[in-house]
């Protein structure tokens, strides 16, 4: 969805005296609450980011890593 179509939605939904039904509502209708949840494609991309990171030479084992940003790839 466009990003300024949802920032709008948001925005309404915010403003209603039963807002967090209302989004939660239109999250299970329309949005990515739809379907069941899938970890797999999250757990395959943090392995290939784990061995992008040993490829640069950075051993991610016995670290703690967070992700920053706005995708689960980083920009090549």
């Amino acid at each position: 969805m466009d990003w300024k179509r949802k920032a709008t939605i948001q925005r309404v939904c915010a403003k209603l005296p039963a807002k967090d039904a209302v989004y939660y509502f239109l999250q299970r209708r329309f949005g990515s609450l739809r379907y069941a949840p899938d970890p797999l494609p999250n757990l395959k991309a943090a392995g290939e980011i784990f061995a992008e990171m040993r490829e640069i030479g950075f051993s991610p084992a016995g670290k703690r890593v967070m992700e920053v940003g706005t995708g689960r790839r980083r920009r090549r």
